[in-house]
């Protein structure tokens, strides 16, 4: 999540009551698989997009299950490590 701001060893604060919207940063599992990516819904289509250019977007088809666990809303980065 690099180009999202988000690196190696951050830590997430993920609001678990908030609805998830299109271009919302998720926590999420596609098929019990543990993602963070951003949410893109257009028509009946949903993509999660990765920011980090190494890991591709996921297109979520028929027969996926997805599972939004909860939107990403802070981060936060040990200065020691940066």
């Amino acid at each position: 999540m690099e180009g999202a701001g988000i690196f190696s060893g951050d830590l997430v604060i993920v609001d678990r009551s908030r609805d998830a919207d299109h271009g919302d940063l998720v926590i999420a599992a596609v098929n019990n698989e543990p993602v963070c990516k951003r949410l893109y819904k257009q028509n009946d289509q949903v993509m999660l997009q990765s920011e980090n250019p190494l890991y591709p977007n996921r297109y979520i088809t028929e027969g996926d299950e997805l599972s939004v666990w909860g939107v990403v809303r802070y981060s936060v980065r040990d200065p020691e490590k940066a």
